[in-house]
């Protein structure tokens, strides 16, 4: 039995010290502008020709364990900052997220109840892949500026008033993913790139930037001429 044991340990060792780098896990590649690359996934994998090599997405994505921020001497974030959940700011009866399920389907909607306006299914087109969604329960709404980012880049300076308008603000509200909208998180495009329309989600984030008066830094504002430029040749 040890016998047979001792051969299977040199025969596994053999194998693996023959496996290519590639074939035993394939790396994910940065890019001078902050973007993550896997093989198989990004047509610009095999281009790259300066990169820094990761193990995981997740370690390529935040690197350092943390979040930009331009500025750490705000008051620590805390999301009833900018209400505690969707707000039905016009009155009619419905919440930001059930305005922005409704606004962005491209089918029929249905409720949970006759009384209740709690969207249940209709048919969704995810900007993050391009995959349809019919079950409300599988998607988030996500806000294209995370509520933390806009937080430490002078949000914390905004009245309470302002901050409930940009949280529900259906401009910064898209339908996706639960996952993809947890994965992200609060990074922004330099940090987080969605698998599909990278160009598009960079622009309206910028934009939104612009409409609310986000302040970047001097390094983010060029990284991001940088980041337009390559997602959008």
């Amino acid at each position: 039995m040890k016998r047979h044991l001792y051969i299977l340990i040199v025969v596994l060792g053999l194998i693996a010290a023959n496996m290519s780098p590639s074939t035993a896990r394939a790396e994910v590649r940065k890019s001078g502008t902050g973007i993550c690359h896997v093989e198989g996934e990004s047509r610009y994998y095999d281009r790259l020709k300066h990169y820094d090599v990761y193990e995981t997405v997740a370690d390529c994505l935040n690197p350092d364990g943390r979040t930009r921020k331009l500025d750490t001497y705000a008051p620590q974030y805390v999301r009833s900052y900018f209400g505690n959940s969707w707000a039905d700011l016009d009155g009619d009866g419905q919440n930001a997220r059930a305005e922005a399920l409704i606004d962005a389907a491209t089918g029929p909607i249905t409720f949970r109840s006759a009384r209740e306006r709690v969207v249940d299914r209709g048919r969704w087109i995810s900007p993050f892949t391009n995959e349809i969604i019919f079950d409300a329960g599988d998607v988030d709404i996500d806000h294209v500026v995370p509520l933390y980012f806009a937080w430490y880049h002078g949000a914390h300076t905004w009245d309470f008033e302002k901050r409930m308008q940009f949280a529900n603000d259906p401009r910064n509200l898209i339908v996706v993913e639960s996952s993809l909208n947890r994965s992200k998180g609060a990074k922004s495009p330099l940090d987080w790139l969605p698998p599909e329309n990278q160009c598009a989600y960079t622009l309206k984030f910028i934009r939104i930037v612009k409409i609310y008066g986000i302040k970047l830094s001097v390094e983010e504002e060029a990284e991001f001429d940088n980041l337009r430029g390559y997602v959008c040749d």
